[in-house]
């Protein structure tokens, strides 16, 4: 690596996670018992606690920022016909000004943005084909600013390149597909009730599964083909404008059943001026270690022989409390708890810096403590 650092690293440059010491600098939080098992999550975190934007938005802002990072590498088969993405929506709500809310995920679009730096450029000595391979498709398509429908339909036209390794014959094409990754300060600005956001909750709505071929019905454009979708999003916003900016379609079992939906009351942080602590993750070291997991998570994750037992359980008693529990109807994202939680749980494995496809149960324990 060519940056210092003062975090542990192994002799062949896989990351060893961060440890706080015994008597941290930060004030404790009741939601650092909610930490996953060691890892990028953990170190995000860490990197993240001189700022007043609490455990718990920095936890699933660097949830959003793996998410998004794994780009159609890694899945789980779902279907026959299918695949399950690791792909998420996720808010985050709070009443203004008190948890410093849109700190985490500005933080995590900027690790995001950092990720391409992790491999070699065509300048570089000794660049490789799968250098610039996954620098190609690790580079992110963002949306950061209120936006048209029509021009988030532009931005998932499918794309496409030719990689060629300098002083030599190789070259290869290369399709990225439809991606998108969506960090929205102020999401009431980019979803709301206004007439020119018409169709945004229903495209987001079908895209959410990531199909590998849809048609989008743009107003100006007619029929706009999509491939090998790939999309994600997280956005800031208060209990107000959750409930009263957001179009009517977006609520009950269509767009919001698929967001993760987090909510905090006030951070216990005060920091006149955010800070990084001595000895604690910074944020080249937040993109060099995301650059080490995405280069290791590929293909498909299946569940250990005891994670399937814990898992199948689970699903019994949460598939009858649908049938049993009128009152499920009224919460936000419990008729598709079963999908997140494999979401998460591949999530929180991939996180582990440690090589290897299967999901254990602790990582679905984890995955249910964050969901519930």
């Amino acid at each position: 690596m060519n940056f210092e650092t003062a975090l542990d690293y192994a002799p062949d440059g896989s990351p060893r996670a961060f440890v706080p010491p015994a008597k941290p600098p930060y004030v404790f939080e009741h939601e650092d018992l909610l930490l996953p098992h060691e890892g990028f999550l953990t170190d995000f975190v860490y990197a993240t606690k001189g700022t007043e934007t609490p455990t718990l938005f920095c936890l699933w802002s660097a949830i959003w920022c793996l998410s998004a990072s794994l780009s159609r590498m890694a899945y789980m088969h779902y279907l026959e016909i299918d695949k399950l993405w690791p792909n998420l929506y996720i808010l985050l709500v709070a009443p203004p000004s008190r948890c410093k809310k849109s700190t985490g995920a500005r933080y995590a679009r900027a690790v995001l943005e950092g990720l391409p730096t992790y491999w070699k450029d065509s300048r570089d000595v000794g660049v490789t084909q799968q250098d610039l391979i996954f620098k190609f498709m690790k580079t992110p398509n963002m949306v950061t600013n209120k936006t048209t429908p029509e021009a988030v339909f532009q931005m998932l036209a499918p794309q496409e390149t030719i990689i060629s390794v300098p002083g030599t014959s190789q070259s290869k094409a290369i399709k990225k597909g439809s991606q998108l990754n969506i960090c929205i300060s102020e999401f009431a600005t980019f979803m709301n009730k206004k007439k020119y956001n018409q169709g945004l909750v229903d495209t987001l709505t079908d895209l959410f599964d990531c199909p590998t071929r849809e048609v989008v019905n743009t107003i100006s454009r007619g029929p706009e083909p999509v491939e090998n979708v790939y999309i994600t999003l997280i956005g800031a916003t208060t209990p107000d404008g959750l409930k009263e900016s957001l179009p009517d379609e977006a609520h009950g079992t269509g767009f919001m059943s698929r967001v993760v939906t987090v909510f905090q009351e006030k951070s216990p942080r005060r920091y006149p001026m955010p800070l990084v602590f001595d000895g604690f993750p910074k944020y080249q070291d937040l993109v060099y270690r995301l650059g080490w997991v995405t280069s290791y998570a590929h293909g498909e994750f299946k569940m250990s022989a005891d994670a399937k037992i814990f898992y199948d359980s689970w699903y019994e008693k949460w598939r009858s409390s649908l049938d049993d529990d009128d009152s499920v109807a009224d919460r936000m994202g419990e008729f598709r708890m079963d999908n997140l939680l494999l979401k998460l749980a591949m999530i929180l494995r991939i996180s582990e810096y440690r090589i290897g496809n299967e999901i254990e149960t602790h990582n679905f324990k984890q995955a249910l403590v964050l969901l519930e």
